[in-house]
C-alpha cells in the first residue's frame, strides 16, 4: 500500500493543505518546526486514530478554527481508497471509500491495513527526535543495535527476545 496524496483540514500547523506523494519514495525535510512531525502524526492519526484527552500533550487541535482531520488516498494492489478522519469519539470518525463510492467504516479499514498496526507502523516509519536524542547517548555496542532497531522492522521484537534469552 502506499500514501498517494494527504488531505488537511486542520491539524496543528496546517490548515487546508494539500500533497501529492512520490509514488517511489517520499521523504520529509525542513528547518526545526516546519512541520514535518506534525505531518507524520497526522498520517498515523488518520491511519490510526487521533489523540484522546488522556494524552493532551499529543493532541493537534487546530488553533484556527478550521475542521480537525482530513484525508489520506491510498492505493493498493490498483484499488484507491480515500479514508477520511474527522474529530470524533474515540480518536476520531472514520469513513474509506472505495472508487465505486462505497462507504466501509473502522473495521473495514484494520482490514485493509491488516498486518499492519499502529506500533508496527511507528516502529517502521517513525523516526522522530527521541530516537535522535538515545543515539548521543549511547556507547558505540549500544549503538550499533540501536541502529539495528531503526534499520529492521520487528527488531526490537528480537532485541528483547534476545536479552530474555541471556542472549
Amino acid at each position: 500500500m502506499r500514501i498517494e496524496a494527504v488531505d488537511i483540514f486542520g491539524f496543528g500547523k496546517w490548515y487546508d493543505q494539500h500533497f501529492d506523494f512520490d509514488p517511489q519514495l517520499q521523504v520529509f525535510q525542513g528547518a526545526n518546526e516546519a512541520g514535518k512531525s506534525t505531518l507524520s502524526a497526522f498520517i498515523d492519526g488518520v491511519l490510526f486514530g487521533f489523540a484522546t484527552k488522556k494524552k493532551p500533550y499529543a493532541q493537534y487541535i487546530p488553533k484556527t478554527g478550521h475542521s480537525y482531520g482530513g484525508q489520506l488516498t491510498l492505493v493498493q494492489a490498483g484499488q484507491r481508497y480515500v479514508v477520511k478522519r474527522v474529530a470524533g469519539r474515540a480518536g476520531g470518525d472514520v469513513t474509506v471509500t472505495t472508487a465505486d463510492g462505497q462507504q466501509h467504516d473502522e473495521a473495514f479499514l484494520q482490514q485493509l491495513l491488516a498486518p499492519i498496526d499502529g506500533q508496527l507502523f511507528r516502529q517502521i516509519f517513525w523516526f522522530g527526535q527521541q530516537d535522535l536524542m538515545a543515539i548521543f547517548q549511547l556507547q558505540q555496542a549500544d549503538l550499533s543495535r540501536h541502529l539495528f532497531t531503526v534499520g529492521a522492522p520487528g527488531s526490537k521484537y528480537c532485541l528483547n527476545l534476545r536479552k530474555k534469552n541471556g542472549r
